[in-house]
């Protein structure tokens, strides 16, 4: 006899809520027409006082202001506790993913060539399916690792067969997201 394990909404991809998603990926397509996505940075201010980050920090940014939070500023010290724009932790809990899945969000937009590394925000936000529980813990961050592994093989790693390796595991978290099934109702 199996034992069902009852799923709460808030442990689910945008805890079960379309407005949620909705919301989140308008914020993604914002910073993606404002040029605000950003590798190598955990979140600067340009000479104007623009925001910009790196899929993370541009998610932290957005999360906050969805929430009403404080935000940060140009005069903000850059790891301030409570403004501070590099804390996965607010991508995993307001997104309902695991550490494990930020890391490989946030790897793959770095690993990325520079004009396909600013669409890969957007389109994970829209391929994280609103309910789902996209199961990404330790057994599946190995096989998106050996995703990589299965690319690059022997060859000894250029930047070429890396970006190769990267899009090769963007593929396929973009296909297990879209994959995944709802495990709540949705609102």
């Amino acid at each position: 006899m199996t034992k069902k394990v009852e799923v709460k909404r808030k442990d689910t991809a945008y805890h079960g809520d379309r407005e949620r998603k909705k919301k989140f990926l308008a914020e993604m397509r914002a910073h993606r027409k404002a040029d605000s996505f950003l590798q190598k940075s955990t979140g600067e201010f340009d000479k104007h006082g623009k925001f910009r980050g790196c899929g993370i920090a541009c998610s932290v940014y957005s999360i906050r202001k969805l929430q009403k939070k404080a935000l940060p500023n140009a005069f903000t010290p850059r790891y301030r506790d409570d403004i501070g724009v590099y804390r996965h932790y607010e991508t995993e809990r307001y997104l309902g993913i695991s550490a494990q899945m930020a890391d490989a969000f946030e790897g793959i937009f770095e690993g990325l060539p520079v004009n396909e590394a600013r669409d890969w925000p957007v389109q994970f936000a829209g391929a994280l399916k609103v309910g789902t529980k996209p199961l990404f813990g330790w057994n599946e961050y190995d096989e998106f690792i050996r995703v990589y592994d299965a690319v690059i093989g022997l060859a000894e790693e250029t930047p070429h067969l890396s970006r190769k390796g990267v899009r090769a595991q963007r593929d396929w978290l973009l296909d297990k997201l879209r994959r995944a099934k709802p495990v709540v109702d949705v609102r």
